[in-house]
């Protein structure tokens, strides 16, 4: 009899061993957290996203009920746009011109894949004239036709 208890003990003694292993290992081991992590990151994203784009939106309303006095007028809008617009294709103008110079020191395969990228919008820039109808639209397609030969023979 005291040898069946003695066999009981030790099974039980080995069977809270192994469970002691066990959890020893679980909790020693590092847990892969990172996809978590990586939702929670996008998760707080998102919320700040959100919240910016409704301020964003109440501001929008808040000012639709009071327009301005500088934007009274369709005419004074475009001309705001206008200008914009100017400053900005002033700005890629600029930059354009910054990186032709640097253009010598492109490797041929890179040179190559620009001179694609140039054919290809002198195509579809050639398209775009032939579908104009205004006067004043086609001198400018003109005006991009010939800055991208321009470009086409520095590359």
């Amino acid at each position: 009899m005291s040898s069946r208890l003695r066999s009981l003990g030790l099974r039980i003694a080995f069977l809270f061993s192994v469970v002691a292993a066990v959890l020893a290992v679980r909790v020693t081991v590092a847990k892969p957290s990172f996809p978590f992590v990586l939702l929670d990151s996008f998760d707080k994203a998102l919320a700040l996203v959100s919240d910016a784009a409704e301020k964003r939106i109440a501001d929008l309303e808040r000012r639709r009920t009071t327009p301005s006095a500088s934007v009274a007028t369709v005419s004074a809008l475009l001309e705001r746009l206008d200008g914009e617009i100017t400053v900005a294709c002033d700005a890629a103008t600029d930059m354009l011109d910054t990186e032709l110079v640097l253009v010598d020191m492109l490797p041929e395969m890179r040179r190559a894949s620009v001179r694609g990228c140039i054919e290809r919008l002198l195509v579809k820039t050639r398209h775009d004239r032939a579908n104009a109808i205004d006067p004043a639209e086609r001198a400018e397609y003109d005006a991009t036709l010939e800055r991208l030969r321009e470009i086409r023979r520095l590359v």
